[in-house]
């Protein structure tokens, strides 16, 4: 009879001491593996979206928690290249030159055109496929510039791809809603130059619009043309300046 309760305490005994241990695994391994798999898949859904490309990363442009959209409904994206460098003054005009986006007509109609909605994170509603084919044929993006914050990011992802870095600049002008999104550059030799390089309008006979502005909180936004050519282009002034910021890389 001794025998048998002495074997069942053990048994209690036995039951209590694997329950502790099989507690403690479920405790102090099971929960933090559970843990360490959300953050697996976590991690898995964040690399889709999770903005670098090879030695690209996005950015996103966000200013005061509001992020901003091109002339299409989608979040801008800067295409920052991490081998981009400060171009000299000479060697920025030459790239400016060359590029194209400036001579895509402004379309001002399209700014009551319909936007797309997305749901879920702003990250989601980016095209990474889109976004790395263009990198990998270094190809612009976006493709066709309509409204000024196309070409601005145009303009930058443009620059970063051939190397030279760019920043995404949002000026405020007294008495207007909103920003007007150009470009700036930190030269090696002339420091910061702003280049405003949204095309003409269609039919104007204008065909380059590389403009440079002097950019000074307080003073007037008047773009002067960079190649006339020919024809000594005049641009009107677009307002007193009221605030400047700058945008390197971008949130993301």
């Amino acid at each position: 009879m001794k025998l048998v309760r002495g074997f069942v305490r053990f048994l209690l005994l036995l039951a209590i001491i694997l329950g502790f241990i099989v507690g403690g695994v479920y405790s102090y391994n099971v929960q933090p593996y559970k843990g360490y798999v959300d953050k697996i898949f976590h991690k898995i859904g964040v690399g889709q979206i999770s903005g670098i490309i090879g030695n690209y990363k996005l950015g996103l442009v966000e200013l005061n928690g509001n992020y901003y959209a091109d002339s299409y409904g989608r979040p801008i994206v800067l295409i920052n290249n991490s081998d981009a460098v400060d171009p000299a003054y000479s060697d920025l005009l030459n790239f400016l030159l060359k590029d194209d986006t400036d001579s895509f007509p402004n379309q001002p109609e399209v700014a009551n055109h319909p936007r797309p909605t997305y749901s879920g994170s702003i990250q989601n509603s980016v095209d990474i496929k889109e976004i790395q084919k263009d990198i990998e044929n270094l190809s612009p993006y976006p493709a066709v510039p309509r409204l000024a914050a196309d070409f601005a990011e145009r303009l930058h992802n443009n620059s970063e791809m051939a190397g030279i870095r760019c920043g995404f600049v949002l000026v405020q002008l007294q008495g207007f809603l909103g920003e007007y999104p150009i470009d700036v550059y930190n030269t090696s030799d002339k420091g910061l130059v702003y280049i405003d390089d949204i095309g003409s309008l269609a039919n104007s006979g204008i065909t380059n619009s590389d403009k440079l502005v002097d950019v000074q909180a307080g003073q007037p936004y008047i773009p002067q043309s960079l190649f006339p050519g020919d024809n000594l282009y005049s641009w009107t002034t677009q307002g007193v300046v009221d605030s400047i910021n700058i945008i390197w890389d971008g949130t993301w």
